[in-house]
């Protein structure tokens, strides 16, 4: 459909949405959607005009430039603290669900010069042939995110005046500026990477406010079926379950987190999946050893089993389920995304890629298992507080291997206590 206003003078327009709602293959869901949208712009249309009628439309216009001009003030001061210099990083995702098993190159370069900053994504892979493109805005912002975590993530709110320092190099035709009619419907997956690269190319100017990579992915594949009780079509919506957060100099990552594009997107209560279609939570625990060794760990990835209670169908578009969350600054990489089809008799059958080359059909006692990749780790994991170690073993953050494997530590276990062999420990880190 082309741009078009559904409301026209005020009033809905009634044929255009219900256009709209008969080509979504579950209206209910979707014009509740579409309402909210609505109820939002309104809202923000009545308190913008609640502020001007009380403080007049010059105050309020003065008062808008003065906080642009502050946010632009502190992210200059910022950016000038990063060094003079070209930096650049690459990574890419696993494939565009139609070429598959070729990469999508993802390449930035980083100009940093005084109190500015260029973003050039000319690296960037070409628009592909499956869903995976975006828009030149997904392009721009993925670049934003990043200036912005990088300059001022907590001062202020988002404002033209956090990103005047910013300048954005993206030609046309890149999978971040697709041009029509490159297919869009997963838009969103390939600008978090983007991100995430930019944080690995300034790796090499600091040491400091970057963040290690993420799992990067909604990590939602999607069933269809007919739902026994109703008899109508069942679409189980994404039970988002989270990932895990790269590492950051100073701290741990955060476990079972929404991905960096999705910062209002909250983590889907196993109730309210299961209230919603015929489906069956098996289990969702946190993936032990998923988050990335290192002086500070990546944070840990969720494991979600989901059972049918009726026969369906399962898509998935899962992304980096090769390229996994890389560490900074000698932390190690953490587990990537992974998706497996799991039969009612326990045979599981693991793809490739987090992608299914087109619906797997599922008889009731079939399901799904998602294992969301977690965060890199930060420094060397040698560097880890013994003790901090104990703590994640204990919490079963870390198993007893990977305590000694990545990090050194060599811990006993007697029934349910551990303690830190620290004669052994000694030995280990002194060997390596």
């Amino acid at each position: 459909m082309p741009f078009v206003k559904i409301f026209k003078r005020g009033e809905q327009d009634m044929e255009i949405t219900s256009i709209i709602r008969t080509n979504c293959r579950l209206p209910a869901l979707a014009m509740g959607d579409f309402r909210a949208q609505i109820a939002s712009i309104r809202t923000g249309e009545r308190r913008l005009t609640q502020l001007i009628q009380r403080y007049g439309v010059e105050t309020f216009k003065e008062s808008v430039r003065l906080i642009f001009d502050q946010s632009e003030k502190l992210a200059r001061a910022a950016v000038q603290k990063i060094p003079d210099g070209v930096y650049e990083a690459e990574s890419y995702m696993d494939d565009d669900g139609v070429n598959l098993g070729k990469h999508i190159p993802i390449k930035v370069r980083v100009v940093v010069k005084n109190d500015e900053m260029t973003v050039d994504l000319s690296g960037v892979s070409p628009q592909v042939a499956g869903p995976y493109n975006s828009g030149a805005t997904a392009g721009r912002s993925a670049s934003e995110v990043a200036f912005k975590f990088l300059t001022t993530p907590l001062l202020l709110p988002i404002n033209e005046g956090s990103f005047r320092p910013l300048k954005v190099v993206l030609p046309p035709g890149r999978v971040v500026s697709a041009t029509k009619p490159a297919p869009v419907r997963t838009w969103m997956t390939v600008p978090m990477t983007v991100s995430d690269t930019i944080f690995k190319a300034l790796a090499t100017a600091r040491t400091d406010s970057l963040l290690a990579g993420h799992h990067a992915d909604l990590a939602a594949p999607r069933v269809f079926g007919l739902d026994p009780k109703t008899g109508r079509a069942s679409h189980f919506p994404p039970m988002l379950s989270g990932g895990g957060w790269g590492a950051l100099s100073d701290a741990d990552g955060q476990n079972a987190t929404f991905c960096i594009n999705d910062g209002d997107t909250h983590n889907t209560p196993v109730e309210a999946g299961e209230g919603r279609a015929p489906i069956f939570v098996s289990y969702r625990r946190l993936r032990q050893d998923s988050g990335g060794p290192g002086r500070f760990r990546g944070g840990l990835g969720v494991a979600q089993e989901v059972r049918l209670l009726a026969p369906g169908n399962v898509l998935s578009a899962i992304e980096r389920a090769l390229c996994a969350p890389w560490g900074l600054h000698g932390g190690h990489a953490a587990l990537a995304n992974r998706f497996s089809v799991v039969r009612q008799d326990g045979a599981v059958e693991r793809f490739a890629t987090g992608k299914t080359p087109s619906h797997v059909g599922l008889q009731a006692g079939d399901g799904f298992l998602v294992e969301v990749g977690g965060g890199g780790g930060y420094w060397d994991p040698f560097e880890r507080d013994a003790e901090r170690v104990l703590d994640d073993v204990r919490a079963g953050y870390v198993s007893l291997e990977a305590a000694r494997r990545d990090y050194g530590v060599v811990i006993r276990q007697q029934g349910r206590r551990y303690e830190i062999d620290l004669s052994a420990t000694t030995e280990l880190r002194k060997q390596t």
